[in-house]
């Protein structure tokens, strides 16, 4: 749709406005029911570990401002449960559907890729059902140079079951 707005004090001159189209599709992303276990990773803990371990329906808790540095992988799981990583100051952010600010980054769990070239988090072929809320994504100082932060990539597959997908990211900086 395009409206015509005159510029003030011109009567010759007119502005043409796009707006934006509004989306085309909806994607349910209402939190999950909670089946699993809770797996709590402390501030000096094995995060890579935690992934391995958690299976669909399991929660991981990271501690807000603490920070988890490496390249961390999402293996493939069987199943369609969610496999949650949280902030453990969830509570403390905006609620769904509300955008985070650089002032709620104090309230997040930093995962960190201290290498240049490698993500911070990175899919395994068919890796899926993973939703990260109140997590903030980063690069170390040191790192110069990175194609990607969070690297979800089928790798040139040709199989649609390798393919990663649903992944949720929300609320995350």
């Amino acid at each position: 749709a395009q409206e015509n707005a005159s510029l003030p004090g011109s009567r010759e001159k007119r502005i043409s406005f796009n707006r934006p189209e509004l989306p085309r599709f909806f994607v349910d992303t209402s939190m999950p029911q909670h089946s699993g276990r809770v797996i709590e990773v402390p501030d000096d803990g094995d995060f890579q570990q935690a992934i391995r371990d958690a299976q669909p329906g399991d929660t991981i808790v990271l501690q807000a401002g603490a920070t988890y540095t490496g390249t961390f992988t999402l293996p493939r799981k069987d199943g369609d449960g969610w496999i949650i990583v949280q902030s453990s100051a969830v509570s403390q952010l905006p609620p769904p559907g509300a955008r985070v600010t650089p002032a709620d980054s104090r309230h997040m769990p930093k995962i960190v890729t201290a290498r240049n070239v490698q993500p911070a988090m990175r899919t395994q072929h068919g890796a899926h059902h993973y939703r990260f809320i109140g997590i903030e994504f980063a690069t170390a100082p040191e790192v110069k140079r990175v194609s990607a932060i969070v690297e979800v990539s089928h790798n040139r597959s040709t199989r649609l079951e390798d393919v990663p997908s649903h992944s949720v990211f929300d609320r995350v900086y």
